[in-house]
């Protein structure tokens, strides 16, 4: 499927980004990585469900037309052969998976809460693993990913960070950045996310203790390639 270049933080807002981490990890002592994912994965099957439903609907404008021919615009059909009936569903069908390609928003429409929670998730730990983001004198680390097309998020916290903190806390923290999330504001819910949390964390008695910065402080990814920042 496209890649949408507006599923992307600009240079201004990623040097925010990395100041807000440093402003963080300097006061709660905890190592904090953000990436934000275009998509997590191509959903090959996204544009053939639009195709399918494409031309199911046309179908049924079709069918509706031979039983109604004066309901509404669907007279524009009375008369067709039924070739050209058959080019006019195939037609819908095909208008709709483009639609599917080109339109984040639609094509959402036929993604499953399951597949992007899984897919979303599996691009999280796959991320943890390979830039070995427990690589922390206390086990604080935390991988704070934003996937875009997915409007999902996922906070996966070190075994040091995990101790510290209440069953459930993080699922806080993700509730309120997805409602910025779903409104395309990517900074915005960094912002909320890392706020949320130093509150969190403090609370819970971490402060900054001067360790090293081990970890990058954030990741540019595009399906599963990262640059460290």
């Amino acid at each position: 499927m496209a890649y949408h270049a507006g599923m992307t933080l600009n240079h201004e807002e990623k040097q925010q980004l990395l100041t807000r981490v440093a402003a963080f990890e300097a006061a709660t002592g905890v190592q904090l990585v953000t990436t934000l994912r275009p998509r997590c994965d191509d959903y090959p099957e996204i544009p053939w469900k639009a195709f399918a439903a494409g031309t199911a609907f046309g179908a049924l404008v079709a069918v509706l037309d031979l039983l109604f021919p004066g309901f509404g615009v669907l007279h524009t059909l009375v008369g067709l052969t039924p070739e050209m009936t058959l080019v006019f569903v195939l037609g819908a069908g095909l208008a709709s998976g483009g639609l599917s390609i080109a339109v984040p928003a639609y094509a959402r429409l036929f993604l499953s809460a399951a597949r992007a929670e899984g897919e979303v998730r599996q691009a999280a730990q796959a991320l943890f693993l390979e830039h070995e983001l427990f690589n922390t004198r206390a086990r604080t680390g935390v991988l704070m990913l934003v996937a875009a097309f997915e409007h999902r998020v996922v906070l996966l916290a070190d075994r040091g960070l995990r101790a510290r903190l209440p069953a459930g806390a993080l699922d806080e923290i993700v509730a309120a950045m997805t409602e910025s999330l779903r409104a395309g504001a990517w900074s915005t819910a960094f912002v909320t996310g890392i706020e949320k949390l130093e509150a969190m964390v403090r609370a819970h008695g971490l402060t900054g203790h001067g360790q090293d910065n081990a970890l990058p402080d954030h990741l540019d990814t595009h399906r599963g390639e990262g640059d460290a920042c």
